[in-house]
């Protein structure tokens, strides 16, 4: 198998034929050097492919070896039948280089001796002599795939991939239909199939779903099937269990009903395999809401604790993106106390996640934990000092412990405390939140807006600091929005060059 071709980009690292690897000849070596005139095919195979290597065209080559293989008047034809058709499936791989003539022509376009008037296929003709080879010599599977997943193959498949991303699908289709006759143990062709009928089935009429719907999940499966059966193509694997996932939720809402619960399994387990597959931790976090997405649409509850009690029982093997996001699952569909115990572990590993802090402090006034909600709503102030909303949860902490509390006087300095912070918060004149947080390997980008809550126009500088998980400032940025109008919102974005920014803050607004 040519380990080198890899999903999407990694078609390309097979620019030009080279001659098998050691290990494949050691478990296949058929015989190129007898009769003569297979030898003397071989040899012009040879001067083709170093042609190819140096950016030459193997065409001549390639043709005088059609010819020599194809001569009637060979001696000893009989002979060597797979030497003969190994070599000639080479001959005829090298004509399918992008320098050389059509795929479809005479066979004397191609340089056969015989029958020379009739019309011919490279693709299917080449087919046709690997397959002799693989029938004669089943050792030489691997040797031959290493051929029929050549440069041409390469090219064909990488000009579908180009074709399906940019919306041309009958291309895509064509291609990858083209590529399938030349090699089928590989994956990239059905990945192809299956993602221009799930764009089909996107804009497709009711009539017509159920047809798409069936061919994506046919092709992609069939993928996934290929995929699974060599370690080189795990990204294959992976983005097929994503797609599937994906797809087969997408249906659940024209599903019948007796279908439904059957389908969110099928699409939660393909979610299941993708998360244990991701490469990072946000990968498996989208997983793990989507899990979470498709058993909520059939109302499938004990699946959605299923999901977020996994990560539960062992929060150290999970990231903090895939705890928060079980948090937030077990906020909507489990109890308070196991929301709680995941916005613990994401900030037992990073105090200054904002939406860990955030939510925690919404989970704490559910458990009627006040004394626990003030220290969590001073960290998060701390962090996020002009959103309002924030300060409301001093308010209620303060609140709720004047409710709790026997001593008159402390009832009285606790209700003073969440007067003070509820008049703060009402009075604030701006809001700032937060679209997006996008902490990358050297960088991190923030997107948020300001809000202007008072009555004239007002422009804002905010500072704001990128920070690691124990709080040291890693960079400083700033923005200015404005001028903003009054009851109007201004928008901004920084970006921090550091690595390891794992949360931010920015100074207070004047």
């Amino acid at each position: 198998m040519n380990s080198c071709v890899k999903f999407m980009a990694g078609l390309a690292c097979a620019s030009a034929i080279a001659v098998s690897p050691a290990r494949a000849q050691d478990e296949c070596n058929p015989d190129q050097n007898s009769p003569q005139f297979v030898g003397r095919a071989f040899i012009a195979v040879q001067k083709g492919i170093a042609a190819l290597n140096n950016n030459g065209d193997p065409a001549t080559d390639a043709r005088t070896a059609v010819r020599l293989l194809t001569d009637p008047e060979g001696r000893d034809r009989d002979k060597n039948v797979a030497g003969q058709a190994f070599t000639l499936g080479q001959a005829l791989v090298l004509l399918l280089a992008e320098s050389s003539p059509p795929v479809n022509g005479t066979r004397a376009d191609f340089g056969f001796a015989t029958n020379r008037e009739q019309s011919a296929d490279l693709y299917v003709m080449a087919d046709s002599v690997f397959t002799v080879v693989e029938t004669l010599i089943p050792l030489c599977a691997d040797q031959v795939s290493a051929w029929r997943q050549g440069s041409p193959w390469v090219g064909t498949m990488t000009n579908a991939l180009t074709a399906l991303n940019e919306g041309k699908l009958d291309t895509a289709e064509a291609l990858a239909r083209r590529a399938l006759i030349l090699d089928r143990r590989a994956p990239y062709a059905y990945v192809v199939l299956g993602g221009a009928a799930r764009q089909r089935l996107a804009t497709a009429s009711a009539a017509d779903k159920p047809r798409y719907l069936a061919e994506s999940r046919g092709h992609l499966t069939r993928a996934l099937e290929l995929a699974q059966n060599d370690t080189s193509y795990g990204d294959v694997v992976r983005s097929s269990h994503s797609e599937l996932g994906e797809l087969v939720a997408a249906s659940l809402a024209d599903a019948p009903a007796s279908e439904r619960a059957a389908r969110a399994r099928e699409a939660a387990e393909h979610f299941k395999q993708y998360a244990m597959l991701a490469e990072s931790d946000l990968q498996r976090a989208d997983a793990l809401q989507k899990m979470g997405d498709v058993f909520a649409e059939v109302g499938d509850t004990a699946s959605i604790r299923a999901v977020y009690g996994g990560v539960s029982s062992n929060p150290t093997g999970y990231g903090e993106r895939s705890l928060l996001t079980s948090g937030i699952l077990a906020t909507r569909f489990g109890t308070p106390v196991e929301a709680a115990a995941l916005y613990t572990a994401v900030l037992s590993t990073n105090p200054y996640h904002r939406d860990a802090l955030r939510n925690q402090a919404v989970t704490l006034v559910q458990l009627n934990d006040f004394a626990g909600l003030l220290p969590i709503a001073q960290r998060l102030t701390a962090l996020d000092p002009n959103n309002p909303e924030n300060w409301v949860f001093h308010s209620y902490a303060y609140a709720g412990m004047a409710e709790r509390t026997s001593n008159a006087a402390m009832r009285r300095a606790y209700t003073d405390s969440s007067t003070k912070y509820d008049r703060m918060a009402t009075a604030m004149p701006m809001k700032v939140t937060f679209t997006e947080f996008s902490p990358m390997e050297a960088e991190a980008r923030i997107r948020g807006t300001i809000e202007n809550l008072g009555t004239s126009p007002q422009t804002y500088t905010i500072i704001v600091e990128m920070l690691d998980r124990s709080g040291n400032v890693l960079a400083t940025e700033q923005a200015q929005v404005g001028p903003v109008a009054a009851k109007a919102a201004g928008e901004f974005t920084v970006l921090g060059k550091a690595t390891g920014v794992a949360a931010f803050r920015y100074k207070p607004l004047l």
